[in-house]
């Protein structure tokens, strides 16, 4: 009697340690996005511009129901393009660093395929810049520092199986706050700012159930 409880309370633990992995692995997932698109550049006292993105990011996902959930991570954005202003045309090249946080959420509208999407803030930094003032001149770090914005985002996804899945995702994202120029603008005695008033983008997506 004494063996048959004992092999029995084995089972009741085993079961649940197992039933406590599964519910565990379940909330958690990492979800990868690489898309490209472009940006429209707004500066003070100078034209708009637009430049070419190419995005990418990594997140970490925790559920809290069954369609919602929040995620962190982080996000890499390279802009290059050609712009023009009061001194003339330049090519401009920005890499930027990116932590974002998004309410995520997910719907289920087949057996296989889902409509998930994000939205939240974030914050970006300038890790490295170039100007290039028409092949003349080029000017390194003209601006930097932390701001901030809006993020959202919309996809379809095919679920593979339990864990792994694919999607395409398009991607919307705005500062809210600017950046300051390195140096002073001698024509206005203050440092110039400038934000990304608007980025766009779509690629694919992939993320993992663990």
């Amino acid at each position: 009697m004494k063996k048959l409880n004992t092999v029995l309370l084995i089972i009741f633990i085993f079961s649940c340690i197992q039933l406590n992995a599964q519910n565990s692995q379940s909330r958690f997932s990492v979800f990868s996005y690489g898309g490209i698109g472009f940006a429209k550049v707004e500066i003070d006292n100078e034209a708009n511009y637009n430049l070419n993105v190419n995005s990418a990011e990594l997140l970490v996902y925790y559920r809290i129901g069954d369609r919602l959930g929040i995620a962190t991570g982080l996000g890499f954005d390279n802009f290059s393009g050609n712009g023009f202003n009061s001194t003339g045309s330049f090519y401009h090249e920005r890499n930027s660093l990116r932590i974002p946080l998004l309410a995520m959420y997910n719907f289920n509208v087949a057996e296989k395929v889902r409509i998930y999407g994000n939205i939240g803030l974030y914050g970006r930094n300038v890790s490295s810049e170039e100007y290039d003032a028409a092949n003349i001149m080029t000017i390194v770090g003209t601006y930097e520092g932390w701001n901030f914005g809006l993020q959202t985002s919309i996809g379809l996804a095919y679920n593979f199986d339990e864990n792994y899945s694919m999607g395409f995702t398009i991607n919307n994202q705005g500062d809210f706050t600017n950046i300051d120029s390195v140096t002073t603008n001698i024509n206005t005695g203050s440092k110039n700012q400038q934000k990304i008033k608007g980025m766009y983008t779509a690629g694919l997506s992939f993320g993992y159930n663990f």
